[in-house]
Parts: structure tokens; sequence; C-alpha cells
């Protein structure tokens, strides 16, 4: 699932599991000299906005290591 947050400097969107709603990612749209993307709130480049996909995937493998997702090739991190 997914949700926008609304922050004083910034809005976020928020990917979470709806079986464990208190465990989540905040994701951020931000510019470098490339162009614009989406990074995590650790601070990890995930994707640039054209390549939604890889953003994506890159969120849900957080998911997987923490147990919250299935994984793609059906075995446990």
């Amino acid at each position: 699932m997914a949700e926008l947050r609304y922050q004083e400097t910034s809005i976020l969107l928020r990917v979470f599991s709806p079986e464990v709603p208190i465990v989540g990612e905040s994701i951020f749209v931000v510019h470098d000299i490339a162009g614009w993307g989406y990074q995590a709130s650790t601070g990890e480049w995930l994707a640039y906005c054209s390549e939604r996909e890889l953003a994506a995937a890159n969120i849900a493998e957080r998911f997987v290591c923490f147990g919250l997702w299935p994984s793609p090739n059906g075995k446990q991190p």
C-alpha cells in the first residue's frame, strides 16, 4: 500500500505492508545533475523517475529482507 505524507518541507510517499502498517519506507523525489529520481528515507538512491519499475523492485527488496513480502524466487532471504 502507499499513502502520501505531508511534511513541513516536502511531500513523501509512504510504502508499507497492510499486514504490518507500522513498518514502511518513506520515498522522496529528489533532483541531481542527471535528473529527477526516487530516494529512500535512509538516503539510498532507488532509481530515476523514468525507471519506476526499478524503484518499485528496490523498495520491494527491503520488504523481502524483513520477511514482509514474498521473495520473487520463492526463497526465504
